[in-house]
């Protein structure tokens, strides 16, 4: 069984809801045992809703997370993870938890290559006043801090790091 359907049956049963608590101690014994044997997951947004059904969103980029069930009546949970900074939070009282894959990239911004590629454009100006290179299918291009790549004479988008991901 691979990792990805082992996460793909925990999150199902993580969201099954029941009266009892059977169902919810399988999954998170599973889960728990998952995390603990070096399972790696993928960049997670975790949305936490409180007594109240306030939602908030944090993010797991880290190497580690881990959901529990805390009290007797196995009403609240409670999230250990670790953020994109190495930093470990853990967050208690949880009434329902919902984990979502996020991509750890994504496409750049391209604001600074609204106009189209014109055939002979150049490199801007180097420094001496002289003329920059030409610029050649395939090659990645920086203006304004963004970047993009010349593919059959149009902009494309570069993939980045996801900035939810990213050490702050």
């Amino acid at each position: 069984m691979t990792a990805e359907r082992i996460t793909t049956i925990m999150r199902a049963l993580i969201a099954i809801k029941t009266q009892g608590y059977v169902m919810k101690n399988i999954a998170l014994i599973a889960l728990l045992a998952l995390s603990r044997c070096g399972y790696k997951f993928s960049p997670q947004q975790i949305d936490l809703f409180n007594a109240k059904g306030e939602m908030q969103s944090l993010y797991a980029c880290g190497s580690y997370m881990q959901v529990s069930s805390e009290g007797w009546g196995n009403s609240t949970y409670k999230v250990s993870f670790t953020d994109a900074s190495g930093m470990d939070h853990t967050v208690y009282g949880a009434k329902e938890v919902i984990l979502s894959d996020i991509p750890p990239m994504i496409e750049g911004p391209m604001g600074a290559f609204t106009d189209p590629y014109f055939p002979g454009e150049r490199y801007r100006n180097n420094a001496d006043g002289t003329q920059g290179a030409l610029i050649k299918e395939g090659e990645i291009v920086v203006r304004e801090g963004q970047q993009a790549r010349l593919h059959n004479g149009v902009w494309t988008a570069i993939k980045v790091a996801n900035p939810a991901c990213t050490k702050q």
